[in-house]
């Protein structure tokens, strides 16, 4: 070693140094200036050069420097984002094909096999809910700790939208689950707990005045008139019969959609129950942020719809249904956006789920139900409900909800 190396104030350096960092950080000498040597866990080595000279005069500036450097790597940092934190400068432009984060990208799967093996969601549901999530997260999963991959995860998106929102909760979760004991710790919680969900909006960002307007546009949802007639157009009697076969099978999705105000996933997790009379159930069972939604008894509205259709029973005979190799929603949208006949109501904002909005309207605003009621008869909660289809809850609704909540109150009172 240099002669340097034995001076008195050099060793006395490193041996502070040696009790408030570790052993893993070691100074030298280059040229004129202070190197950091640094031994990682894994035997990996990494250094930095700090603009500081190795002499007696800036003992104290140096340890202050790599006791700083030695935080800001403990804290998730690398070498390179630690220095440009503590000195300003540029990072190292990346290397092309940069390969993801290891441990995020381990992590990401198992979230996955937990999803599917322990929550028992579908492949497809996984599909559809998470895969621009693990799509992005990959994109980011360079980032140190929780707070950057938060902070870059979000800007694929444009600020404020349902989607960015969306997948930034999903990231959350995973997060979440991989910092704790359910994900077996997984992920260092000291770098990678996720902030409270109270804390999230920073992440999820402002909308602007353009966006907002956008998304304010009220829901679509069919008249009855336009779903007899998007019926009655469906081409059961083409002239080719796979054409015909498959018209026959989206228009009894679609009719059993509008009927029960089903979710389009929902049209395989149907049977027919006779414990109290005869009617259909549902068994999906959805993932939400705030649990599970339950199995439920179906309600028809219109209840001729479902006599003069014979829902219930052409369920029971087995008639077949589409089964797409994507989502039910996807498939069933591109086969609409096909037909001549759907152009005018697409044009106007119909979706596949416009089926299941009819349903939410025309309860509340045919036949009176309150909130409570509709909420029950979908499939989420009450919450969930108002925040979708406020606007068609009418005062006579709202005066309905109120005596309801009141007299709901004042059982409660009286019981206790």
């Amino acid at each position: 070693m240099p002669a340097r190396d034995a001076e008195p104030w050099l060793l006395a350096l490193r041996n502070t140094l040696r009790t408030s960092v570790g052993r893993a950080y070691r100074i030298y000498a280059v040229g004129k200036k202070t190197k950091v040597d640094i031994k990682f866990a894994d035997g990996s080595r990494g250094s930095a050069k700090l603009d500081i000279p190795l002499v007696a005069a800036q003992a104290r500036a140096i340890q202050d420097a790599v006791e700083n450097l030695a935080a800001l790597i403990s804290g998730g940092h690398t070498i390179a984002s630690a220095m440009e934190q503590l000195y300003g400068s540029e990072p190292a432009a990346p290397a092309p094909n940069k390969p993801a984060n290891d441990l995020l990208t381990k992590a990401w799967a198992g979230f996955r096999l937990h999803k599917l093996e322990v929550d028992n969601i579908a492949e497809a549901t996984w599909r559809n809910d998470y895969k621009s999530t693990g799509d992005r997260l990959m994109e980011v999963a360079d980032a140190s700790n929780a707070e950057q991959l938060l902070e870059r995860f979000g800007r694929k998106w444009e600020a404020g939208i349902p989607q960015r929102k969306r997948c930034i909760q999903n990231v959350v979760r995973f997060l979440r689950w991989a910092t704790t004991k359910e994900g077996k710790f997984i992920l260092p919680p000291e770098r990678w707990s996720p902030p409270p969900q109270g804390e999230l909006k920073v992440y999820f960002g402002k909308k602007s005045a353009k966006t907002v307007a956008r998304l304010n546009k009220p829901t679509f949802a069919f008249s009855d008139q336009q779903i007899i007639d998007l019926l009655d157009a469906m081409p059961t009697n083409a002239a080719h019969a796979k054409d015909a076969e498959s018209a026959k099978r989206w228009k009894f999705a679609f009719e059993l959609m509008a009927t029960y105000g089903l979710r389009p996933a929902e049209i395989h997790h149907l049977s027919v129950r006779k414990d109290d009379g005869i009617y259909l159930w549902c068994d999906y069972v959805k993932r939400t942020g705030g649990g599970y939604t339950q199995p439920r008894r179906l309600e028809a509205f219109h209840l001729e719809w479902e006599r003069d259709w014979q829902l219930i029973e052409r369920l029971e005979a087995g008639e077949a249904l589409p089964r797409p190799s994507k989502s039910v929603g996807t498939a069933a949208m591109e086969y609409l956006r096909r037909k001549p006949f759907f152009k005018d109501a697409y044009a106007e904002g119909a979706v596949t789920k416009s089926f299941r909005h009819s349903y939410s309207k025309r309860c509340h605003q045919q036949y009176g139900l309150i909130a409570e009621e509709v909420a029950k008869f979908m499939g989420h909660s009450v919450d969930v409900h108002m925040g979708e289809y406020s606007d068609w809850v009418t005062e006579s609704n709202r005066r309905r909800s109120i005596e309801f909540a009141r007299q709901r109150r004042a059982e409660f009172v009286q019981g206790g």
